[in-house]
């Protein structure tokens, strides 16, 4: 297998190629006013990672029950995940805790033998999949840690043609499972961004949706059974498509992110690949008036695979992705093209919206054919939405880049109902724009709208900004402050599909209350008393 990256995102010989593409380096210097000169990472060989406080004799022991990895390069990979204070903080060779042991079981009963002998030595565990988590998922945080990469449980042990289900392994990762769904006519339609390198068991732990959830729900919508081990045993929830004994077990798991067992099983729910797709592009006047033409869609009942609309900043952004220096024609459409919107109207506030449309060939010719007659604004074609989805997995490539200049970037989203969805996207960019100005350095905020529902929609927010050497991590924990409390404040939720993490355990009780907090607790209680199961996270 092509090793992944220590120092940043996906595959070491992969790259977004931003140092070849003028105009998006231009476009970044003009608006950061960035020093020309490029802030390298550490090499692998500077880095230094805490000693190991696991006796000899114990890792021995595990090599008994497992394959077990004590080398640097693993216990690197494995000490945090991919969000913009993990890599910082990696790329500068900041590295208080990491793993002593990386266990990587090829069975539910190498799992089971693990987990008890963690229980018996008092041993920390850390589950991991890929190791994309953006909110601190995946970060040691204690001394005498064994990180379980589940990647080796990566079968798909059945598929039920009639039910449209299948049952899965928890480590299998995204572009395999798809694969193997295609061979047999189905999808299961979960494409996160972080698709490429992440795992089923990761999606079920941290609630993540992908981009196409606007019809295929998120990943609680598309699991009907699942199995979780814990120091004591484990859970298997009945395969049924629907109970009404009780509360819902499966969903309590659901979103656990590895406080209270380790996932091993889903039973999935499955759909057939779609006969058809129209992905295309429109161009609106203003964000307003772009989300009311998607809140109408949704309501309508047109349920696009789909919906993104992005606001005037990241608009510009994209179009600036999209340029192209190699094709004069190309351009030169683009000139007349931009010529003749500004005499539509067209101006700095212009969002874009992306809809995609799959399903039996007619609906969707008739999704689009509906739409089109809701949106109050110029249709640009296929392009822009074909070009979408087929980049849609490389930004956190570019982000890579971005760092190696000195730039800060990074990521956070929330969800609200359409009635608020305008308050919480101005009041959020605004805290953001302000905790980046109190630093006196020059950056940009963009959003844009996805994951809709009948009640509302998410929002997501990119913002970048220069950054201030020696004071990143401070710089980056002010906006983040500032940004989440904005949430709260103005109705939204501290997370969509990102998860808590370390980086949202501070509002846990904000989001569910004291009482609701005080029940989570009690489920990790019952399960985990000794607290060796990811701790940290989720629950301070």
């Amino acid at each position: 297998m092509e090793r992944t990256k220590w120092w940043g995102w996906g595959l070491e010989n992969k790259s977004y190629g931003l140092k070849e593409n003028k105009k998006i380096l231009s476009y970044l210097q003009e608006k950061l006013e960035l020093d020309p000169k490029e802030y390298l990472a550490l090499k692998f060989e500077g880095i230094q990672l805490p000693q190991t406080s696991i006796p000899k004799e114990i890792i021995a022991e595990m090599s008994m029950l497992t394959k077990v990895c004590t080398d640097k390069y693993e216990r690197l990979t494995h000490c945090m995940g991919k969000g913009y204070k993990d890599l910082t903080r990696i790329r500068k060779g900041e590295i208080s805790k990491a793993p002593e042991i990386v266990a990587y079981p090829e069975s539910c009963e190498e799992l089971e033998k693990i987990l008890s002998y963690a229980k018996e030595k008092k041993l920390k565990i850390v589950p991991f999949g890929g190791g994309t988590s953006v909110v601190g998922g995946v970060e040691t945080t204690c001394e005498g840690t064994i990180c379980i990469d589940m990647k080796k449980l990566n079968k798909i042990l059945s598929i039920d043609n009639i039910s449209h289900t299948a049952k899965a392994q928890a480590g299998i990762l995204g572009p395999e499972l798809e694969e193997k769904l295609n061979q047999e006519g189905f999808t299961l339609g979960h494409f996160p961004q972080s698709f490429e390198h992440s795992t089923l068991g990761g999606w079920i732990a941290t609630r993540a949706a992908g981009q196409n959830s606007t019809k295929y729900g998120k990943i609680e919508d598309m699991i009907e059974a699942l199995t979780m081990h814990y120091p004591d045993g484990k859970i298997t929830t009945k395969t049924t498509p629907a109970s009404a004994s009780g509360p819902d077990i499966k969903q309590l798991i659901i979103g656990s992110e590895g406080t209270l067992g380790i996932i091993t099983e889903a039973t999935i729910r499955l759909h057939p690949i779609p006969e058809s797709k129209h992905y295309c592009g429109f161009l609106l006047k203003n964000f307003e008036e772009g989300t009311e033409s998607l809140r109408t869609i949704i309501q309508a009942e047109i349920i696009p695979a789909v919906a993104r609309l992005s606001d005037p900043e990241e608009t510009k952004a994209m179009m600036k992705l999209g340029s192209s220096e190699k094709n004069f024609l190309e351009s030169l459409v683009k000139d007349t093209l931009k010529f003749y919107l500004r005499k539509k109207g067209y101006g700095e506030e212009a969002c874009m919206l992306i809809l995609g449309f799959e399903g039996p060939k007619d609906k969707v010719k008739l999704d689009f054919k509906k739409s089109k007659k809701i949106i109050k604004g110029t249709y640009l074609g296929k392009s822009p939405g074909e070009q979408w989805h087929k980049k849609r997995f490389e930004l956190p490539y570019l982000r890579d880049e971005m760092l190696d200049l000195g730039i800060l970037v990074d990521t956070l989203e929330s969800a609200t109902n359409w009635s608020n969805i305008i308050k919480l996207y101005s009041k959020t960019k605004e805290a953001i724009e302000q905790a980046i100005g109190s630093y006196n350095v020059k950056g940009f905020v963009q959003t844009h709208i996805s994951h809709c529902y009948t009640e509302g929609a998410s929002l997501y927010y990119t913002f970048v900004a220069k950054e201030i050497k020696g004071k990143e991590i401070e710089q980056w924990t002010a906006i983040k402050r500032k940004a989440t409390q904005a949430i709260l404040e103005n109705g939204g939720t501290i997370s969509h599909h990102h998860g808590i993490g370390l980086e949202h355990a501070d509002w846990t009780e904000a989001e569910h209350g004291k009482k609701g907090t005080e029940l989570l607790k009690k489920m990790k209680e019952c399960l985990d008393p000794d607290n060796i199961l990811n701790p940290g996270k989720l629950i301070r």
